[in-house]
């Protein structure tokens, strides 16, 4: 109830005086969620990020399913109208060489590729980018610095498996 009773009686009266209620007091009821400080939100979101980390990690099965192998870059040319993109031909001592579409641009020219030895996934599923076929990708690392290659320490014959 609301603190009060209405029955057939009451409720006339209050209608004949237009008076439908007197005075209510309402008693400060306790929150229902304890409130939480901005601090606290700010570690249960850390925690999140930190256990989305872990639903990333893949087993070694998986892992030991990716092909990586060292290719030597034959031919490097710009892709018409990108500002990003580069189509390089790619040795891995296969018949013939592959086609492989890198977004390494604005950090290499294609004259500096040339004999590069780089390392190529060579069993992702093809993917066309810019109407162009790429059979491969290249490894980088970028942070802050920039784009670097991932090259071998010292040359290798095309095609060697990286393991």
């Amino acid at each position: 109830t609301l603190g009060f009773n209405i029955d057939k009686n009451s409720f006339e009266k209050y209608i004949e005086k237009k008076e439908l209620l007197g005075e209510i007091f309402i008693k400060k009821t306790p929150p229902l969620f304890p409130k939480i400080e901005k601090p606290l939100i700010k570690e249960k979101k850390a925690k999140q990020d930190e256990k989305k980390d872990f639903e990333n990690i893949i087993s070694i099965d998986d892992f030991l399913k990716v092909s990586i192998k060292i290719g030597t870059v034959v031919d490097a040319q710009n892709v018409p109208k990108s500002k990003k993109l580069l189509k390089l031909k790619v040795d891995l001592n296969e018949d013939r060489p592959r086609e492989i579409v890198a977004g390494i641009k604005e950090f290499y020219s294609p004259e500096d590729l040339i004999n590069m030895q780089v390392c190529v996934v060579t069993n992702l599923k093809p993917a066309k980018l810019m109407g162009i076929l790429s059979e491969g990708m290249i490894l980088a690392a970028k942070d802050d610095e920039g784009l670097t290659l991932i090259t071998p320490q010292k040359p290798k014959k095309s095609g060697t498996l990286v393991k």
